[in-house]
């Protein structure tokens, strides 16, 4: 007995030892089995991380499991991942798995991600299968006997499953999060019987960016009946829940070799009007079951015929309430008498057959009535609209009736009185006839805040009157801040703009008593843009200010006062022009600094970054006003801060824009005159002026007369570089200078004057105690005297070695030609005739050597 227990034991051991050793020893070689065969079926790329079979894990069940499965598609999706599964495991028995009647007991995919995604060109990612060298062109399956292969499945299930659907071509995106899904089922050679339960967390489905269902709860309970010999699935009892919407359906859909065919009805029997409201978003979160809601809801629909490309189903959904109304617990106020009357119905099969008339959309929220009506058909050839707008909304009632989760607040009271109709080949066309619109609407105490400003805006008035050409603006009123606007104009082509590719063209006359830019601007708006020193362009995370695309306007300004920074503008007027992103000025005037400026020439904010090409007049600025004002005039004069007086010039300027919107320095091009009319000097608030003084010290500057300055300077390369000009004069002695400055403030100056040999005083006291103060008044020297460094830090170097040298050199040469005058005046007797001028000569220097070596 004990011979035969032992014998059974190591029989038992010797099985348990194989079941474990089997998948482990030969683990390697199944990888790559299965990695060859796949990659040989399909055109894409395929990894995972392994391939496990357990005789163990649910014995006496063998266990397949498929690791971190990733496909990734090749051209033209190259790169893209067309499915991912951290785990697929499926369980049979081991006799199954080598018979030739498998019985897949139950299979899983766990975490996966599913993308299909189909190009303009209609090529899809999913295309991946390889054709078989065994295919044949002609259908075989008639004539093929019955395999007899059977697979009965207890259980499968899909677990956390994301999934997006994008067609480029219709522009429609589909996003599934969180799908689950499991059922039952036997399944032969001809068909198969499952009963399935599927979950939704959240459904979204984008049509050229409106959502048609956006973040919708869908439960699934559907028994569907497989002929797998005929491709046809029928739905036999389905039950389908979105969000609060229950719906039951029936019928087919069967594949065929080049359509869809189906034949379905769908309804939500017995639903009342909360159950539709459920579908929009804000409505349905956790407060949903708490909203007091009354009326019935007809909802229904059917869809027959086949789904090709030239081809869709004969359609018709209807939805109808009549006199519904609901009340959130929690807002003060409740939406009655609701009244819908939609139908969407296409008779034909042919797509631009469809038709979408809302014969009727109104509501009353206290004693505001609102009412639409709206037919459109053509949607594929020629989108064709007739609509009409009719009642009042207080829109501070809309919040306070419906959780509409906005970012800004809004208030005021919208009236509407529009009857409007318009085809897309009309407004492509500019075919007036066909485009047909009268009526008004207005806002008026409409208050708001938004990003896009940084302080609330009201508005008191405005009214919009519709034509066929054009829409008339009649009159806007707004303050924001402490800025007002009134605006009056005709805006045309607006539906070209808003449904087509067409510039929205206007022409407008804004006012203003009181203009602050900033109140337009918000923080983010002049955050994006940055110049480095080195002229190289770098993009922080927020967007540049950018005119908007799509806009030709002309507009005529006139304003009291625009605040600008820390500058005052008075009596602005003149043309602005928008077209291409660029804003050109023409005629433009004002006054600011105690002078006046007109302005021609354009910002253009199309790049990125900005730019600007402007011609400046200006005439009678106060010099250091505009030196404190404008960081631009005090990096081209920065000596302007010494000096009080006025300033007349003109700027041809190009440049980049900063990120407050002013000129970039550092990018600066272009050229000016200027003419300055100095009435005081103060060099104590220059340190080269001071440093000048010092140096000089036999120069009164309180003398120097700078009172016209012309001077003709440029701008390249980061830097301002001035051609010779008069600065000044000094006793009636003119002073010159040229040179540069940079940006950064280095500055290269020369400054020159021919100075009268008196002025050199005690320096060259024994060298002039020879002349006579006539002689030193006609004796002049020219003296250069090099401005450099930086202006904080300047360094001024006269050069008076060479004044001395050359104040020397006059004045030897001085004293020898009266010497010589002397000399030869004294021995030249008058009336002889005999006397040799030669003989003179020659006498007078050897005098003159002797006087001057003695």
């Amino acid at each position: 007995m004990k011979k035969i227990s032992k014998i059974v034991f190591i029989v038992f051991l010797t099985i348990i030892l194989l079941l474990v050793s089997i998948p482990l020893l030969f683990n390697k070689q199944i990888t790559a089995l299965v990695t060859e065969e796949i990659n040989n079926s399909i055109n894409a790329t395929v990894s995972f991380d392994d391939v496990s079979i357990s005789f163990i894990k649910n014995f006496p069940n063998a266990s397949v499991t498929l690791s971190d499965l990733n496909v990734t598609t090749i051209a033209p999706f190259k790169g893209d991942t067309l499915f991912f599964a951290e785990n697929i495991q499926l369980n049979t028995s081991i006799l199954d798995l080598i018979s030739n009647h498998p019985k897949i007991k139950d299979f899983s995919v766990d975490n996966a991600f599913v993308k299909i995604l189909t190009n303009k060109k209609g090529e899809a990612n999913y295309d991946i299968a390889k054709q078989s060298d065994n295919e044949t062109t002609q259908d075989n399956s008639d004539t093929k006997e019955d395999t007899g292969l059977s697979l009965a499945v207890d259980s499968y299930s899909f677990n956390n499953i994301q999934f997006t659907y994008i067609d480029e071509a219709s522009n429609m995106r589909v996003a599934v999060k969180n799908f689950n899904h499991h059922g039952n089922g036997a399944f032969s050679s001809n068909d198969m019987l499952l009963k399935t339960n599927s979950t939704i967390d959240e459904l979204t489905v984008y049509m050229d960016k409106v959502a048609y269902l956006n973040k919708v709860n869908i439960a699934l309970d559907a028994t569907l009946a497989i002929d797998l010999k005929t491709s046809k699935v029928t739905f036999k009892e389905n039950i389908a829940k979105l969000n609060d919407l229950e719906l039951s359906f029936n019928g087919f859909i069967q594949s065929l070799p080049k359509s869809l065919l189906m034949d379905l009805n769908f309804s939500s029997e017995g639903s009342k009007f909360k159950s539709l409201l459920s579908l929009v978003p804000s409505a349905y979160s956790s407060s949903f079951k708490d909203i007091k809601a009354k009326g019935n809801l007809d909802f229904k629909g059917n869809a027959k015929g086949n789904y090709a490309t030239n081809e869709i189903p004969k359609f018709s959904v209807q939805i109808n309430t009549a006199n519904a109304s609901f009340k959130y617990p929690d807002l003060p106020k409740s939406v009655e008498h609701i009244n819908i009357a939609t139908i969407i119905k296409n008779q034909t099969g042919k797509s631009d057959d469809t038709k979408i008339n809302i014969k009727g959309f109104g509501f009353q929220i206290d004693r505001d009535v609102f009412f639409a009506s709206s037919i459109i058909t053509k949607l594929t050839t020629n989108p064709t609209v007739k609509a009409k707008l009719n009642g009042v909304v207080n829109l501070s009632n809309l919040s306070k009736a419906y959780p509409i989760a906005l970012d800004q607040k809004f208030q005021g009271i919208l009236k509407a009185d529009l009857n409007t109709s318009f085809n897309q080949k009309a407004i492509e066309k500019n075919d007036y006839q066909q485009i047909k619109n009268s009526g008004t609407i207005s806002l008026k105490d409409f208050t708001t805040t938004t990003d896009l400003l940084p302080n609330p805006i009201t508005i008191s008035e405005s009214n919009l009157k519709f034509n066929t050409k054009s829409f008339s603006l009649t009159s806007f009123k707004a303050k924001t801040g402490k800025s007002d606007l009134s605006i009056n104009g005709n805006i045309n082509n607006l539906y070209g703009y808003i449904f087509g590719d067409k510039d929205l063209e206007g022409n407008f006359n804004v006012n203003s008593k009181n203009l602050i830019i900033s109140d337009l601007l918000s923080a983010s708006d002049t955050t994006a843009v940055s110049v480095k020193k080195d002229s190289t362009v770098t993009i922080a995370n927020k967007e540049a200010i950018k005119i908007p695309a799509k806009i030709n306007a002309t507009v005529q300004i006139k304003a009291r006062a625009v605040h600008y920074d820390n500058l005052i503008l008075s009596e602005v007027k003149g043309t602005l022009k928008i077209k291409n992103q660029k804003a050109t000025f023409e005629k433009t005037t004002a006054n600011m600094l105690g002078g006046n400026i007109a302005i021609d020439g354009g910002v253009d904010t199309q790049p990125t970054p900005s730019n600007f090409d402007l011609k400046l007049k200006i005439k009678d600025f106060n010099i250091a006003d505009s030196f404190n004002s404008l960081s631009l005039f005090s990096a081209v004069a920065p000596f302007a801060n010494t000096i009080d007086g006025k300033m007349s010039t003109a700027f041809n300027l190009k440049g980049l824009l900063d990120n407050d919107f002013f000129p970039d320095t550092n990018s600066l091009s272009g050229d000016a005159l200027a003419n300055l009319e100095v009435s005081e000097v103060d060099a104590k608030k220059s340190k080269a002026m001071s440093l000048l003084d010092d140096k000089l010290s036999f120069v009164d500057f309180s003398k120097l007369d700078l009172k016209k300055i012309k001077a003709q300077f440029n701008f390249a390369e980061r830097k301002v570089e001035f051609k010779p000009f008069k600065i000044a004069t000094y006793e009636g002695i003119p002073i010159r200078m040229s040179g540069s400055h940079s940006f950064d403030n280095i500055m290269d100056y020369k400054m020159t004057l021919d100075l009268p040999a008196k002025y050199f005083g005690k320096e060259v006291s024994g060298l002039l105690s020879s002349l006579s103060a006539s002689d030193k008044n006609k004796i002049t020297v020219p003296l250069t005297i090099n401005i450099g460094g930086s202006v904080t830090k300047p360094t001024v170097q006269p050069n008076l070695k060479a004044a001395m040298a050359d104040l020397t050199s006059k004045v030897v040469s001085s004293q020898k030609n009266k010497l010589i005058n002397k000399l030869l005046g004294g021995t030249k007797k008058e009336n002889d005739s005999t006397v040799s001028p030669k003989n003179d000569l020659k006498k007078a220097a050897s005098k003159l050597l002797k006087g001057l070596f003695k």
